[in-house]
């Protein structure tokens, strides 16, 4: 009778340590895949987070008031050394509706009156806590608002001068712009992430600039603060030019890239986004994907900037045309 043939125990050696490297290969695999999946799900966040920004920002210019004395007002280079010198501001007296002013704090943005007419927007990055980052404060886009009304108690105190006159509230709103104050915007952050805020504007002739033509009415405001023509009556420019559309560009991290970066290097990383030149867009400034640019690609990369800073920047831009430009 013939014998039963078993596996000798070198055949089972091998037979293991094959399933052993299949399994280890399998796992790797799996561990890859959870990892890229995980990396799409952060860049679909920080995408998703900023089309709202965006949509956001839309939606305070479609509601946007433009009077004489009143204009979009916009800041170039904050000069901000807390949230990156580069980045610019915003603000605009709209017809939408500020936030409950029972809800804030801050003495110096409540209003006795709750005759609350029409309200002032503005945006800027800002040197803000985030829950997310092991770091503290690192900089971030806040939006902030405040009221215009005409208390029935007539004016009487400065604060409230400011709210009762859209000229001066924006002017008021200007200033926190540019120095991170509470007089008329209450801020709150709404782009965590997202560490740079650029400003460009097309002209009525077609033409890109990054210095927009000053409304005339606003004679005082000077330096980096600029009251926008939205016409040539009101357009202090040579040739009577005026903005037909903003350029807006935001640029971000997802939250896990983000939190590799210490505060100084996120604010070290919004100034080294360039920028832009006349002619120029946002995007096309910040475009490190491009053959030409390799010089701000070499900024971007290690030793600078750990190795993922690189594939998780993101840049998102775009144009608002303005319904007073005329």
């Amino acid at each position: 009778e013939p014998r039963a043939r078993a596996f000798t125990i070198l055949e089972l050696l091998v037979a293991m340590s094959v399933l052993v490297v299949l399994v280890a290969i399998v796992s790797q695999i799996l561990a890859m895949t959870g990892q890229v999946i995980n990396a799409a799900k952060k860049q679909l966040d920080l995408e998703t987070q900023s089309r709202i920004i965006l949509d956001r920002i839309g939606k305070d210019l479609s509601n946007m008031l433009v009077a004489p004395g009143v204009a979009p007002m916009v800041i170039c280079n904050t000069g901000d050394s807390a949230s990156g010198s580069n980045n610019d501001g915003l603000a605009v007296v709209t017809n939408g509706r500020p936030r409950d002013r029972s809800l804030l704090t801050d003495s110096a943005v409540s209003v006795a009156s709750k005759d609350i007419r029409m309200a002032v927007m503005g945006y800027r990055v800002m040197s803000t806590p985030d829950p997310r980052s092991p770091h503290g404060n690192v900089p971030a886009l806040n939006w902030g608002d405040g009221t215009i009304t005409w208390p029935a108690n007539g004016m009487v105190r400065d604060d409230i001068q400011a709210k009762s006159d859209p000229g001066k509230a924006i002017a008021a709103a200007a200033a926190d712009l540019s120095t991170s104050g509470t007089s008329m915007l209450a801020f709150q952050p709404m782009g965590q992430g997202i560490f740079r805020l650029e400003i460009c504007y097309l002209l009525d002739d077609g033409t890109v600039v990054t210095v927009p033509p000053r409304d005339v009415n606003f004679p005082s405001q000077t330096g980096n603060i600029y009251a926008l023509a939205l016409s040539k009556a009101t357009s202090t420019d040579s040739n009577k030019r005026f903005v037909k559309a903003l350029i807006v560009a935001i640029a971000g991290l997802d939250s896990k890239t983000e939190g590799l970066l210490s505060a100084a290097q996120l604010i070290s990383l919004a100034n080294v986004l360039p920028n832009p030149t006349n002619g120029q867009t946002p995007l096309q400034a910040w475009d490190f994907t491009s053959p030409a640019a390799t010089e701000l690609r070499a900024k971007l990369a290690a030793p600078n900037f750990p190795p993922p800073v690189l594939n998780s920047l993101r840049v998102y831009q775009r144009y608002y045309y303005l319904q007073n430009a005329q």
